[in-house]
């Protein structure tokens, strides 16, 4: 739990604030989990965008409805577009090469990629753990959702374990390798990246810090 009422109050940014666009595979997890951070400090506007039911929220779709909502929006220099997506290729060999191509066109665009392999709960998990697991069925992403369940106490909760952003982003890196398809590696994640972006602005790594001094995971 928070203790001690350590809670900011966000603050409407400045256009002068950088602003972050984030697009995600997942319409919920992931969404929940970025929007922790919005308002943290006036020098960044994070903006996660609201993936609806009806919506293609495959890597090519995603970067269509990328496309699209940008349009509406003022890009202006030092502002950020990350698309957040899975590889989980598990019994699906031909998302491989859509995968390279939706990599390829993103950095054609200077878009960045954050793809975490097999799924998002890749990391989750380095919230917690500094090292890489060994389980059965590995590269099955609900086999990673059940094992950040066990190893986080009533399961993760983006509203508490975000703040342990700066650990997750060590233990990431640190443990991070691309495949043969120059992918992530299983158990290895890009989220890493987009994470030193936001920490990088202003004061925004000392109030996750102070925010989670009352947390445990």
């Amino acid at each position: 739990m928070l203790l001690n009422k350590r809670i900011y109050t966000p603050h409407p940014p400045d256009r002068d604030a950088q602003k972050i666009y984030i697009y995600c595979e997942g319409a919920k997890r992931e969404k929940q989990y970025f929007d922790v951070f919005k308002g943290i400090d006036s020098r960044i506007d994070i903006v996660v965008y609201e993936l609806n039911d009806q919506e293609n929220n495959s890597a090519e779709g995603l970067v269509r409805i990328a496309e699209n909502d940008l349009d509406t929006k003022e890009i202006i220099e030092g502002d950020e577009i990350w698309i957040v997506l899975d590889t989980d290729i598990y019994g699906n060999s031909h998302r491989i090469e859509k995968l390279k191509a939706v990599r390829q066109e993103c950095f054609d665009k200077n878009w960045n990629i954050a793809q975490s392999n097999p799924c998002f709960e890749v990391w989750l998990y380095y919230h917690k753990e500094s090292q890489k697991p060994n389980f059965e069925n590995i590269e099955v992403p609900s086999e990673w959702k059940k094992r950040v369940g066990e190893i986080i106490k009533g399961g993760f909760n983006s509203k508490k374990h975000a703040y342990f952003l700066p650990t997750a982003m060590i233990n990431a890196e640190v443990n991070f390798e691309l495949d043969n398809n120059n992918f992530p590696d299983i158990s290895s994640t890009e989220v890493f990246k987009l994470a030193k972006s936001i920490l990088s602005v202003g004061k925004v790594k000392s109030r996750i810090e102070e925010m989670r001094q009352d947390i445990k995971i």
